[in-house]
């Protein structure tokens, strides 16, 4: 399911030539992950500094 979003946000910044918002995309997908191992990780005590 998380592939098809990604398929689908790839489509669409195909067809509107919108390559500025990939940069911005990248960052929100960077951010998820820090958040999604800072929740349940050993490594959230080297995380958390970070955000």
């Amino acid at each position: 399911m998380a592939f098809e979003l990604l398929k689908d946000v790839a489509a669409f910044l195909w067809e509107r030539k919108a390559w500025w918002l990939l940069p911005l995309f990248i960052l929100l997908i960077i951010v998820g992950a820090l958040v999604l191992l800072a929740q349940s990780s050993v490594i959230s005590a080297f995380i958390y500094p970070l955000l």
